[in-house]
């Protein structure tokens, strides 16, 4: 199964924050699990370390997920793109878009990871929190 944090999912994951969801917190132990990383969710994340609001170092978010071959980086790209939803915010939609785009190329279900109602209620790709 590939899943497909969300920002506040990925940040609470690597915090050990007890507001990441039982579920999603389920989802993140399974060995097996595969993750697929929007590069926008680390941008997100460089965005609140930079401004104090989360204390992260992105040197070592990007060595442990390079130490933990579950993880895998999807950069913005052209593939990407031609998923783009309307009806959400852009962030939004580029994390469904990523979602959406790696679960046609790996020709299997991407479950996105988060607790964001906009994204839930859309209804565009499966999501697992609680």
């Amino acid at each position: 199964m590939t899943y497909v944090p969300d920002t506040h999912a990925l940040v609470w994951f690597l915090a050990n924050d007890p507001r990441l969801g039982r579920r999603a917190g389920m989802v993140f132990q399974e060995a097996a699990a595969q993750f697929a990383v929007p590069t926008l969710v680390l941008c997100e994340m460089h965005y609140l370390a930079e401004r104090e609001r989360i204390a992260r170092d992105m040197a070592k978010i990007l060595d442990y997920m390079r130490g933990d071959d579950r993880f895998a980086l999807i950069p913005l790209d052209e593939n990407v793109i031609r998923h783009l939803p309307g009806g959400l915010d852009i962030h939004d939609g580029i994390i469904v878009a990523t979602a959406l785009a790696v679960g046609m190329a790996r020709k299997t279900k991407s479950i996105l990871v988060t607790r964001d109602a906009d994204i839930r209620r859309a209804g565009l790709v499966e999501t697992i929190w609680e």
